[in-house]
């Protein structure tokens, strides 16, 4: 049987190639603080202080991630390094830690009739009206680099597959 994890005070991490995505709900859908944290160095060391500072500021009860396997994983040994690292200092800190994989995220947006990264963020912006600002998301081409706020819509994604497995 699993451990039943109660939706407060939850911290969505999306660690990326630009640094990370970050959403952090009071309650269920009552988001509190959302965002980017970028660096113009890629350390994980850096990205890891930023992380530490805002479990510390967050007090989180849990740290929603992305699992480093599954199907669709094309994640960088850089980023699956910092998610490693991530899940340790949770660990360290006795916060559980809740990985949810790219088709656990699309089967549950599939319910939404969304399916694209630029439709999932659509469908964050409705529920999240604040959110319409930051949605610049366009359909690219594979050459195109992914948009700047792509990493907080893909924090705030997992919390709603979090709030949906609940």
């Amino acid at each position: 049987m699993t451990e039943y994890i109660p939706y407060t005070n939850i911290l969505a991490l999306y660690p990326n190639t630009r640094g990370f995505g970050y959403a952090f709900f009071k309650d269920e859908f009552q988001l509190k603080q959302f965002g980017m944290s970028v660096s113009k160095t890629n350390d994980n060391a850096h990205y890891l202080k930023r992380i530490m500072y805002q479990v510390n500021h967050f007090q989180p009860l849990v740290i929603l991630l992305a699992t480093q396997d599954g199907k669709h994983n094309r994640k960088r040994p850089r980023i699956q390094q910092l998610l490693e690292a991530i899940q340790a200092y949770a660990l360290e800190q006795n916060i559980p830690v809740v990985t949810y994989s790219r088709e656990q995220i699309r089967a549950t947006f599939e319910k939404f009739d969304a399916t694209t990264k630029q439709e999932i963020a659509e469908k964050i912006c409705v529920w999240f009206p604040q959110l319409e600002k930051y949605n610049r998301i366009v359909h690219r081409k594979w050459y195109m680099p992914e948009d700047y706020y792509q990493g907080m819509f893909d924090a705030l994604s997992l919390a709603v597959v979090h709030a949906d497995m609940m």
